[in-house]
């Protein structure tokens, strides 16, 4: 685009800068566990349509390996994982304040089609593992890894399964499961219910490890980022939001 020649080449220069400075957007980068992908994302869309400016983006994925990548120096404003046990992986003194946000519990699926053999009217887990000749879950050291080892630990009687695949995130087993890839995986109920009709869920019972789903302000040097950051941390604890971790089958605080 030509500028106009009665303008004062520094007055042009100025007016540039000012037009691209008020332009501009604030992006917040929100680093989060995969197993919030589809609340995020609505709520992205509705955070964004109420607050003019701000741009949220998502790095979705498995919550420690988010954590390594902000111990690295990874741009994020917002730290959202699966669950606490992320924490181990980064230096407390990157993170701000905090906000609790849900819970979530583990369960066992099948693909919908599974025939296992039962005695009551649905399988139970020990019914089921002996069933199945093949079991994804995530890799120890991420949340839903981590809720697989207590479940595990817990009930360490029950059948192996022939062939585990380990995988690096919560979509990656229900990927698996919802395919007939394998035959039983450990996911968490909010992935089960998204999976709908594709798979049939199995409860763990008694011992069914839960998580705490907690958002943390990454101290950042960008002030526009982090004041954005504060408010979508508010905004996912305000009741429209949280209308979002219900209807996902979040378990509220």
């Amino acid at each position: 685009m030509k500028l106009a020649a009665s303008v004062p080449p520094t007055l042009v220069a100025m007016g540039v800068s000012l037009v691209a400075c008020s332009s501009g957007n604030t992006s917040v980068d929100v680093f989060a566990g995969s197993s919030l992908t589809d609340v995020l994302q609505t709520a992205e869309t509705e955070f964004e349509a109420i607050n003019d400016g701000v741009d949220i983006r998502l790095n979705l994925a498995g919550s420690n390996a988010l954590a390594r990548q902000i111990e690295d120096g990874g741009t994020a404003e917002l730290f959202i994982p699966a669950d606490l046990t992320a924490l181990d992986s980064i230096d407390p003194d990157l993170l701000g304040r905090s906000l609790p946000l849900a819970g979530n519990s583990l369960v066992m699926i099948a693909p919908a089609n599974s025939a296992i053999p039962a005695q009551g009217p649905s399988p139970t887990p020990a019914e089921a593992l002996a069933w199945a000749t093949s079991f994804a879950r995530c890799a120890s050291g991420v949340p839903c890894g981590d809720a697989a080892d207590a479940w595990i630990s817990a009930v360490a009687d029950l059948p192996s399964a022939r062939t585990i695949s380990i995988e690096n995130n919560v979509r990656a087993v229900l990927a698996k499961v919802r395919t007939g890839e394998v035959d039983l995986g450990l996911v968490y109920r909010t992935d089960a219910i998204i999976a709908g009709d594709d798979i049939i869920t199995i409860e763990l019972g008694p011992e069914t490890p839960r998580t705490l789903v907690t958002g943390f302000v990454v101290i950042s040097g960008n002030r526009d980022a982090s004041a954005a950051a504060d408010r979508f941390l508010d905004y996912l604890a305000d009741d429209d939001a949280q209308r979002l971790f219900r209807d996902a089958g979040f378990g509220m605080l």
